[in-house]
């Protein structure tokens, strides 16, 4: 009996912001585990800057040739783990002043997920880690990377199948001048994030479409 290839998964993180010795989508990573059964994980670290992000993930992808792109990111005041649906054609720059502005002119004013994220959402909970889908990913770096992946994978033909987990801050980044904001462990986003692989991968396998 022939033997049904593995699903290449590649999976992304921010790096830490400057300033900063971690990040919680880094931390995330991680706790990845190294081989998840019928699955071929790969690994990037992305700069958390405008445009270079976007470079960063898609020249990682171009030469991993991933039927599935998992991008993780951080959401500091969320208290659960978001499954991104919708990324906007909307880039907000770093400074407070800044007006936010289209991402790409000719491309659609926004795109849905390519993952199944109800499903997705709906296998992390089942491992007791608080999650829902979320349909903001907002206008900065975060948006506008899952938005390019998306653009860029429909552009190209690929197939791709393109998503964000985006997670609470890291607990020693939960006390602020503002008072205390939700956090969740690396430990618990890790096993978010692994659960999120395995539904990927399973939804592939089986040719499901974004639910």
């Amino acid at each position: 009996m022939e033997r049904t290839r593995d699903i290449r998964i590649l999976v992304t993180c921010f790096a830490p912001l400057r300033g900063k010795k971690e990040s919680a989508s880094k931390e995330a990573l991680s706790c990845l585990r190294k081989k998840e059964r019928g699955v071929e994980l790969y690994r990037a670290e992305l700069p958390h800057a405008h445009g270079s992000a976007l470079a960063r993930a898609w020249e990682e992808a171009e030469g991993v040739h991933p039927d599935g792109v998992l991008l993780l990111a951080a959401a500091p005041g969320r208290a659960v783990v978001s499954v991104e649906r919708v990324a906007v054609n909307l880039v907000r720059g770093s400074r407070p002043d800044c007006r936010e502005k289209r991402i790409r002119r000719d491309a659609p004013d926004a795109y849905f997920a390519t993952i199944p994220v109800q499903q997705v959402a709906a296998e992390i909970v089942e491992a007791g880690i608080p999650a829902e889908v979320s349909l903001s990913a907002g206008t900065g770096v975060e948006n506008e990377l899952l938005f390019g992946m998306l653009d860029r994978a429909k552009r190209a033909g690929t197939g791709m199948r393109v998503g964000m987990l985006q997670f609470p801050c890291l607990p020693e980044e939960a006390v602020t001048e503002c008072g205390t904001i939700p956090s969740m462990g690396k430990t618990v986003s890790g096993a978010a994030a692994e659960r999120a692989v395995r539904a990927m991968a399973r939804a592939i396998r089986k040719g499901d479409t974004d639910d």
